[in-house]
């Protein structure tokens, strides 16, 4: 009864292990049947002491690798406009991207009516900045970016590349209605 007892127990220490890593995911990037491994959410953001916040109605809808922003978007007051620095885009969005926790980030391309590229190689192609100027997380965190994106350009493309070869690809599309407002 012994011997029984000693091969169920060495039998459950080698499989029971094996089954949760056959088991686990082995899906790479954004070939993830719900959706890439990155994160999406709206927040708000402050740039250069002036906040960027989506309004009340402003909602984001994911499907799988598509995330499209839904309701009314405010038009910028005068001071977001000086700050955000563009004088034909009226509105904007901020949202939060959470990259893989998994992985080491080594660049990022953000594609809509002109393409910037944040990587750990100045040399790539449309590179404005460094990995280190895209992120707002502290140590220790998990690494995130807030974006403030022009509501007049209808659909993003962000392409995340990691150092060991993922990829992922979000398309970010605009659907909301972009509201006027009237000084008084």
């Amino acid at each position: 009864m012994k011997i029984f007892k000693k091969i169920i127990l060495v039998f459950m220490i080698t499989l029971v292990p094996l089954m949760t890593v056959a088991c686990g995911s082995t899906v790479k990037g954004n070939n993830s049947k719900n959706g890439p491994s990155e994160k999406i959410e709206l927040t708000n953001a402050v740039l250069n002491e002036v906040e960027f916040e989506n309004s009340k109605t402003v909602s984001v809808k994911q499907e799988q690798n598509n995330f499209t922003i839904l309701g009314t978007i405010d038009a910028m007051s005068k001071s977001q406009k000086n700050i955000f620095g563009v004088d034909d885009i009226t509105h904007v969005f901020v949202i939060k991207l959470t990259f893989d926790r998994e992985r080491t980030l080594s660049s990022f391309e953000l594609k809509g009516n002109t393409t910037k590229v944040y990587s750990d190689n100045s040399s790539d192609k449309n590179y404005v900045g460094s990995l280190t100027d895209l992120l707002d997380n502290d140590d220790g965190e998990d690494s995130y970016a807030m974006l403030i994106l022009s509501a007049n350009t209808k659909e993003y493309t962000l392409t995340v590349k990691y150092t060991d070869d993922t990829e992922s690809r979000i398309l970010v599309k605009v659907v909301a209605t972009l509201a006027t407002a009237t000084e008084e």
